[in-house]
């Protein structure tokens, strides 16, 4: 298979959409459609199923997403090693976020990123946590923003920040001792819960206060989460960070005893980094000892 099925491959998988990789990749979408059968065919796989949330990915085609994307980075290295031997600094940096280091970090490292290292191509993954480690499993990402209590054996990581964790109630609610969230005002509340990959956190201090089954809501937005609490479905727990960018109408409460996430970026232990990826990982580093 020419390495030209595998960009098509994998532009699928990111875009979810014939047409959306056919735009990003300069080609027409029957072009994509018939360099996607030509791979299925060659491989003797279906690999992908069109669904109401977009194209997506077969349970086949997720277990070659792996061993395509090592082909492309494999190829992506040797570019890269061919630069540094030319004194040309060149290269593409995956990097996987979560919602609020998205919106409130994200886009100054980038600018910040790129006008040090114009010629690096820079490509920004936003998901759970559970999103971001099978990017970097997956190879789809070189490097993720993750919390530290995610397991994660398989990987290097560096710590980032810490952070406080807060309770979102209504602003009728008033806790028990008037001043911080205990375990007492979370048993007696309905609890809005998101999608697992999400609330790691948010698991933790449920478990010490004893809520074994809270209420789940099928949302996956920081924005979904803190609007059920407006409207007076219960309470929830999040990052401060969560509410730094997002308007709200909500009481915002420390717990009683405090809470923190603590925020690190995650590389594979198995998986060398280029010249790029180490610059880019040197400079997200940096980024926080600075704020620090």
């Amino acid at each position: 298979m020419s390495i030209n099925n595998y960009r098509i491959f994998a532009a699928v998988v990111e875009l979810k959409s014939f047409v959306e990789a056919a735009n990003r990749l300069f080609l027409t979408p029957s072009a994509i459609s018939h360099s996607i059968t030509k791979l299925e065919e060659s491989l003797g796989l279906t690999l992908f199923h069109r669904t109401r949330a977009g194209t997506v990915l077969t349970d086949d085609g997720k277990m070659v997403l792996p061993a395509i994307m090592e082909v492309l980075n494999a190829e992506e290295r040797l570019y890269q090693t061919v630069g540094d031997i030319k004194g040309v600094e060149r290269g593409t940096v995956g990097v996987a976020t979560f919602d609020s280091v998205c919106i409130n970090y994200i886009p100054k490292i980038v600018r910040t990123f790129r006008a040090l290292h114009a010629n690096i191509n820079i490509g920004v993954y936003q998901g759970g946590y559970d999103d971001v480690v099978g990017w970097l499993r997956s190879g789809y990402a070189d490097m993720g923003f993750i919390s530290s209590i995610v397991p994660h054996d398989d990987m290097d990581t560096i710590p980032l920040f810490e952070e406080r964790m807060v309770c979102l109630t209504g602003r009728d609610f008033e806790p028990a001792n008037g001043k911080s969230i205990t375990a007492q005002d979370v048993r007696s509340q309905n609890i809005i819960y998101q999608q697992n990959g999400y609330d790691a956190e948010a698991e933790v201090i449920l478990r010490r206060f004893g809520v074994a089954e809270p209420s789940r809501y099928a949302v996956a937005s920081d924005q979904a989460n803190i609007a059920l609490v407006e409207s007076g479905l219960g309470i929830c727990f999040m990052p401060e960070l969560v509410l730094r960018q997002i308007p709200h109408n909500a009481a915002v409460y420390p717990t009683k005893p405090a809470f923190t996430r603590s925020v690190v970026l995650a590389t594979m232990k198995n998986r060398p980094l280029s010249s790029a990826h180490e610059a880019m990982r040197d400079h997200i580093v940096s980024f926080f000892a600075d704020i620090a």
